[in-house]
C-alpha cells in the first residue's frame, strides 16, 4: 500500500483528518488477519464476527463508520464539534471524506451506529465479492492525539507511522489495525552520481543511479566540467550516457516534489596518453637512435613509418632502435589491456651531411684557393641563396669587422658540391681572418627530398685564416683502382682515383672507354668525396670479359686553379666478377682494450679496398644507446677508416664500435656487422673551454683568454691573443689548477693545438711544461712554432713517487721582430695510465 504525503493545509488548527474508502485495492482480503490489537481498535465486532475484547479505543468513545448518513462524525461526550466538519462524497468511489480541524483530529462514530442496518444507498464493491475497501487516517497535528494513528508532516512528529484500517462498508465490521511501512518523510533525499572509472577516448560510459528518499517524483539535471554540451546523452535522466575525450567531472542535481535538493559528482578519467612515440630526434645519416617511451605492462605496440624502409630494430616493442638514412616519420599504435587504442607520431630528422674546405679553424688557407662545400645528399638548388639579401643562406665576411665579401657560387648536382669563389677586393691575406656561414634549419640549405628534406641542424660556421703564399702545385694522383696496367680486374669493379689535395668539384671529369680518344665512353655515375679527395666512377653495366679499358682525366683543377696533368692509364678485365665481400681485418683500440685515452681515434682496417662513402657511413661508435658524433676519414691505400670523435670521449666508459653496410669497389657488401668494445681510462682533468677559464690562472698583464674564432669542439678555445696578433716581447703562461694524482704513477697529457708564430729559428714559440711540486720546478715537454694546423698531441708524464698534485702550463714567448696570430688550444685532458 502506497502512502501519500501532504503539505500543511491552510486551515484553522493546522490539522487534517482524512478518511478514504477505496474500492478494488488489490492484495487485500475480506477476512483480514487479527493484528494483536488488544481489542483497542474501537470496532464492535472483530474480523470473525465476534465481540471485541479489551477496552475501547480511548477508554470512552467508540469509532465506527456511519453507514446511514455516509459521513464520518466527530462526537465528544460533552460538546459535539460539528461546526468544523467538511463532508462530501467522491463520485465513483465507495468513499466519504470528512475533515476535522478542531479538537485533536479524532475521527469517531456514534454509539448508535453499530446497530444500524447496512447502507444500501451507496453501491459498494463488496456486493460483487470484490476486495475490501481501505480506511486510512492521517493526522498532521504536532501533538500525539491520544492513541490515534498518525503520519508526520515535514518537521513534525518525526518517526511516527501512519495506520490504515480494512473496512467492510457493507456495514458488517471494521478490521483490525494494520501498520503501514515507515513514513517516507523520515528518509532524506540522496543521489549517487556513480563510481569513478577510467575509459578510452570516445568510449561511452554510464553514470548516475536513481535517487532515494525524499518525496517522489524526482527531477534530474546533469552538468560537466570542463563544459561539453554534447557529451551527456540526456541531462534529465537518472542514468545518462557520457562520452568524452578528456578527463571530465560530472555533477547531478536532483529535486523531489517538495523542493528538497541533493547533489553528487563523479570523475570519468580518460586514458588520453595511450600512445607516446617520444620526442623528435636528430641524427646523422646511418646513426642509431631510440624512439618511443618505456613499455607498460600488458600494452601492445606496433610501429610503422612513411618510408619504404623504416630501419626499425623491432616494430612491436615500446622503444625500438632506428637507423635512418633519410628523415622519417614513425607512428606507434598502442593497445591497452582494456582494448583502448591510440596512435602517436614522431620524426627522426636526418642531418644533411656537409664538409667544407677549408675546415673550421684552418690557420693557413691559400688566398688564391676557392672554397668548397660538399654535401652528403642532393641539395635543393633554390635553397642556396647568396645575393646579399637578408634571406641569404651562404655568407662570407671579414671576421673582425664583419664586412661582407663578394663571391660567386656554383653548384654541381651530380657531385653534390658547391664551389665558392671570392671576388671582393677585401678578400686577401692582409685582412687575414674570415668567416663562412651556411644557414641551417628549415629556412636554410636543405636537400631536394620532396617528402621531408634533410637539413643542417644549425648554422655551419667556418673560421679560417688566409696566407698569401700562392699555391702553384697541381694535384697529383696518390691512389687508383684498378691500378695502371692491371690485369684480371673484376668485371664489376669501380674506377677510383684519389688526389693529393682537394679538387674543385666543378672540374671533375673521369671517363672510361675501350678505344682511343673519341671513342664512346661507358655510362655510369661519378661521385666525389672531399674528405679523401677521391673520385669514384661506377659503370652502369658490368665490364666485358678479357677487355682492355682506358681511363682519362681531363681539366681537373685544385682549389687554387692548378690543373692536374691529364694522365690516362689502362687496365684489363678477367672473365669473372668479384663476389667476395669485404671484412674487418683489424680494429684499434683492440677488442676489450682498457685505459684507452680519451682523445683516441678508432681505426678500422678492411680486408680489401672499399667504397669511401660506405666507409664513412658504416663505421659508428656508441656509448650504450647514445651515438658518438665524429667524422670518418678513409685512406684507400692503407684501407683504414679512422673515426675521429667531435669531442673527447668520457672517462671510464664502455664504447662499442660497429661496422656495417660497407661495400667493396665491386659493390659487394659486408655479410654481417662487426662489433668490438673498449673502455676508456680514468680522467683526472679535462677542459674544453666551454665553461670559462676557472681552471686556469695567468698574470694580470697577460692577454690569455677565450675565443670563438677557432676551436676543435664547439665553440671555444684558449688563445694567447684573443684580439688579434700577439704583442712583441711577450712572456706569459696559462697555468692549470692543481690536478689530484694521488696514487697514480703516470698520466697521459693531451691537447689540440693550432696557430701561427714567427717561423723557426725565430724566438716566438709555445712551450708546454708540467710541475709535480706546485710550480717550484717545471719540466719542458714540447716547443711549438711556425704554422700549425689543428692536431692532437700526447705526452706521457711519469710522476715521482708520492706525488699528489700536478700542474700543466702553456707558456708563450715572443721577441720584437714579427707578430702573428698566435696559438689556439682546445680539449686539454689529463688521464691516468
Amino acid at each position: 500500500m502506497k502512502l501519500t504525503r501532504f503539505p500543511r493545509l491552510g486551515v484553522a488548527g493546522g490539522r487534517l483528518a482524512l478518511v478514504v474508502l477505496l474500492g478494488g485495492c488489490s492484495g487485500l482480503t475480506n477476512a483480514p488477519a487479527r493484528l494483536d490489537d488488544g481489542g483497542r481498535d474501537g470496532a464492535t465486532l472483530d474480523g470473525a464476527g465476534s465481540a471485541e475484547t479489551g477496552p475501547p479505543f480511548d477508554g470512552a468513545d467508540s469509532r465506527q463508520i456511519d453507514d446511514g448518513q455516509g459521513i464520518v462524525e466527530d462526537v465528544q461526550p460533552a460538546v459535539p464539534d460539528v461546526s468544523n466538519d467538511l463532508t462530501g462524497p467522491i463520485p465513483g468511489l465507495d468513499a466519504t471524506v470528512a475533515a476535522d480541524t478542531g479538537d485533536g483530529g479524532r475521527v469517531l462514530g456514534d454509539a448508535a451506529d453499530a446497530a444500524r442496518a447496512p447502507d444500501t444507498r451507496i453501491p459498494v464493491d463488496e456486493a460483487g465479492g470484490g476486495p475490501p475497501d481501505v480506511v486510512m487516517l492521517i493526522d498532521v497535528s504536532t501533538g500525539d492525539d491520544r492513541n490515534e494513528p498518525e503520519i508526520d508532516a515535514p518537521g513534525e512528529d518525526a518517526g511516527v507511522d501512519s495506520t490504515a484500517f480494512l473496512a467492510d462498508v457493507g456495514g458488517r465490521d471494521l478490521a483490525d489495525a494494520y501498520t503501514a511501512p515507515p513514513d517516507v518523510a523520515t528518509t532524506p533525499l540522496t543521489v549517487n552520481a556513480g563510481t569513478g572509472q577510467t575509459t578510452c577516448v570516445g568510449w561511452p560510459v554510464s553514470v548516475g543511479s536513481p535517487a532515494h528518499g525524499g518525496t517522489p517524483p524526482y527531477s534530474y539535471a546533469w552538468s560537466a566540467t570542463p563544459t561539453c554540451p554534447a557529451c551527456i546523452s540526456d541531462v534529465t535522466l537518472a542514468q545518462p550516457t557520457a562520452t568524452v575525450d578528456v578527463t571530465t567531472k560530472f555533477t547531478v542535481t536532483v529535486r523531489d516534489s517538495l523542493g528538497a535538493v541533493a547533489t553528487s559528482s563523479v570523475t570519468i578519467t580518460v586514458d588520453s596518453n595511450v600512445a607516446d612515440s617520444g620526442p623528435e630526434a636528430t641524427v646523422d645519416p646511418g646513426a642509431s637512435v631510440r624512439i618511443g617511451t618505456i613499455a607498460k605492462p600488458g600494452y601492445s605496440y606496433s610501429w610503422t613509418c612513411d618510408r619504404p624502409t623504416c630501419g626499425l630494430s623491432n616494430a612491436t616493442v615500446a622503444q625500438p632502435t632506428v637507423i635512418a638514412s633519410l628523415s622519417t616519420q614513425y607512428t606507434v599504435t598502442v593497445t591497452t589491456p582494456g582494448s583502448c587504442t591510440g596512435s602517436d607520431s614522431t620524426i627522426v630528422w636526418v642531418n644533411l651531411p656537409i664538409s667544407t674546405t677549408p675546415a673550421d679553424g684552418e690557420p693557413a688557407y691559400p688566398d688564391s684557393a676557392a672554397l668548397v662545400v660538399q654535401f652528403g645528399a642532393s641539395v635543393l638548388a633554390s635553397s642556396i641563396k647568396s645575393s646579399g639579401g637578408a634571406a641569404d643562406t651562404v655568407t662570407l665576411r671579414e671576421t673582425v669587422s664583419g664586412a661582407p665579401v663578394v663571391f660567386t657560387t656554383a653548384y654541381n648536382p651530380a657531385l653534390q658540391a658547391m664551389t665558392i669563389t671570392p671576388t671582393g677586393s677585401n678578400y686577401n691575406a692582409t685582412v687575414g681572418r674570415y668567416t663562412l656561414t651556411l644557414v641551417g634549419g628549415a629556412d636554410g640549405i636543405v636537400s631536394d627530398d620532396s617528402l621531408r628534406p634533410q637539413r643542417l641542424p644549425s648554422d655551419v660556421v667556418v673560421h679560417f685564416t688566409l696566407v698569401g703564399a700562392p699555391d702553384v702545385t697541381p694535384p697529383a694522383i696518390t691512389y687508383r683502382n684498378p691500378a695502371q696496367g692491371a690485369t684480371g680486374a673484376a668485371t664489376n669493379t669501380s674506377v677510383v682515383v684519389t688526389f693529393s689535395e682537394p679538387i674543385d668539384p666543378g672540374t671533375a671529369s673521369l671517363t672510361v672507354s675501350t678505344g682511343g680518344p673519341g671513342s664512346a665512353n661507358l655510362a655510369g655515375a661519378l661521385s666525389y668525396d672531399p674528405t679523401t679527395a677521391t673520385l669514384t666512377f661506377v659503370p652502369a653495366a658490368a665490364l666485358a670479359n678479357f677487355t682492355t679499358y682506358t681511363v682519362r682525366l681531363a681539366g681537373i683543377k685544385d682549389l687554387a686553379g692548378n690543373t692536374a696533368s691529364p694522365p690516362s692509364w689502362t687496365f684489363a678485365t678477367s672473365r669473372t666478377p668479384d663476389t667476395t665481400a669485404p671484412t674487418v681485418a683489424s680494429v684499434s683500440p683492440v677488442a676489450g682494450a682498457t685505459k684507452v685515452l680519451l682523445g683516441s681515434t678508432v681505426d678500422v682496417t678492411f680486408s680489401e679496398p672499399v667504397a669511401p662513402p660506405t666507409a664513412a657511413a658504416g663505421v659508428q661508435v656508441t656509448a650504450g644507446t647514445n651515438s658518438v658524433t665524429g667524422i670518418v676519414n678513409y685512406d684507400p691505400t692503407s684501407r683504414i677508416a679512422s673515426f675521429i670523435p667531435s669531442s673527447p670521449l668520457a672517462s671510464q666508459t664502455l664504447y662499442t664500435v660497429t661496422v656495417t653496410g660497407v661495400t667493396d669497389l665491386a659493390g659487394n657488401a659486408m655479410t654481417a656487422p662487426f662489433t668490438s668494445t673498449f673502455t676508456t681510462a680514468k680522467v683526472l682533468f679535462t677542459d674544453s673551454f666551454e665553461s670559462g677559464t676557472a681552471s686556469w690562472t695567468w698574470p694580470a698583464t697577460s692577454t690569455w683568454g677565450l675565443t670563438t674564432d677557432q676551436y676543435v669542439s664547439p665553440t671555444h678555445s684558449l688563445t694567447d691573443s684573443p684580439g688579434g696578433n700577439y704583442a712583441p716581447n711577450v712572456d706569459a703562461s696559462a697555468v692549470s689548477s692543481v690536478i689530484d694524482v694521488s696514487g697514480v704513477g703516470s698520466v697521459s697529457f693531451s691537447y689540440w693545438l693550432s696557430g701561427q708564430t714567427q717561423p723557426p729559428p725565430g724566438g716566438d714559440a709555445l712551450r708546454v711544461d708540467y710541475s709535480p711540486n706546485g710550480g717550484a720546478a717545471w719540466t719542458n715537454l714540447a716547443n711549438w712554432s711556425g704554422t700549425l694546423s689543428w692536431a692532437q698531441h700526447f705526452h706521457t708524464i711519469t710522476l715521482p713517487p708520492g706525488t699528489t698534485g700536478l700542474q700543466v702550463r702553456f707558456r708563450f714567448t715572443s721577441n720584437g721582430n714579427q707578430q702573428f696570430d698566435g696559438v689556439y688550444i682546445d680539449d686539454v685532458v689529463v688521464q691516468s695510465l
